[in-house]
């Protein structure tokens, strides 16, 4: 018990070290895993489980430096929270299964059973949602924090670099792939997102985005590509941390609509 003790000791010693070097401290601690961090007029909080256990397998204060860099941005976001002129290069929108979605959440309908949630991040990895005080909060409609968010899913999208590849003969495909992982299938919701793929592959494409971090848009589709799609979607979206969705969703010049669904084959169909 009292090697348990003097472990967190020494890890809580080595994350004040390094707050203290960028102005910030400890506020409160929630509990053992949620530490409030504060730089004196704003503050945040932030899971230090996952950092304390790498420290006390490396002991490398390398990742508590990141952690701390992270800290000091999710600060400095929070202080300019207080009004939507501030706020709107923080606000992003993600794809949320529809059933997921709560009566506090600002969102709209996208396709199929997904959403459009509106969130705000630092740093494009931690996204923390919005409820629907910040409408009455900043006195904008949702309208206008949609398209702000939009506006921000664009630049990330526009540095992306489109590469269709084939994945079977007379099917070419193109799989985004952003630094931000996490943001990954919610870019297909971007009003750029049709003009970035269809100059590659055509009007009209298709598309799968079984988890938050994996979405695929393939210009057609073949007996063949379903059959063998069918297992990899139901796959990932079994063993995904954030399942999306199963639909196959049809990108057309003006529409997005639901073009089929797959699911568990049963032994006797």
């Amino acid at each position: 018990m009292l090697d348990k003790f003097f472990i967190k000791d020494k890890f809580d010693s080595e994350l004040k070290n390094a707050l203290r070097g960028h102005n910030l401290s400890v506020k409160d601690k929630k509990s053992d895993s949620l530490y409030v961090f504060t730089d004196g007029t704003a503050s945040c909080t932030a899971d230090v489980s996952r950092l304390r256990r790498e420290f006390l397998k490396t002991g490398n204060s390398e990742k508590t430096e990141q952690f701390v860099l992270h800290i000091k941005n999710e600060i400095a976001m929070e202080r300019r929270m207080v009004s939507f002129t501030n706020a709107q290069e923080f606000l992003r929108f993600v794809a949320v299964k529809k059933d997921k979605v709560t009566a506090k959440m600002i969102s709209a309908d996208f396709a199929g059973d997904i959403c459009k949630v509106i969130v705000c991040s630092s740093d494009d990895t931690t996204l923390h949602y919005l409820d629907e005080s910040f409408l009455k909060k900043w006195a904008v409609p949702k309208e206008v924090m949609f398209s702000a968010a939009d506006r921000n899913m664009g630049r990330i999208l526009a540095r992306i670099e489109m590469n269709p590849t084939f994945i079977c003969e007379g099917v070419r495909a193109i799989e985004p792939e952003p630094e931000c992982k996490s943001l990954t299938a919610s870019l297909m919701m971007c009003n750029d997102f049709r003009k970035a793929v269809s100059r590659h592959i055509g009007d009209r494409f298709f598309l799968i985005a079984p988890s938050a971090d994996s979405l695929i848009a393939f210009e057609n589709i073949t007996p063949e590509l379903i059959k063998s799609m069918g297992k990899a979607v139901m796959s990932k979206y079994r063993s995904a941390d954030h399942p999306l969705t199963t639909d196959l969703l049809m990108f057309t010049a003006d529409d997005v609509k639901t073009a089929g669904s797959f699911s568990e084959r049963k032994k006797d169909s």
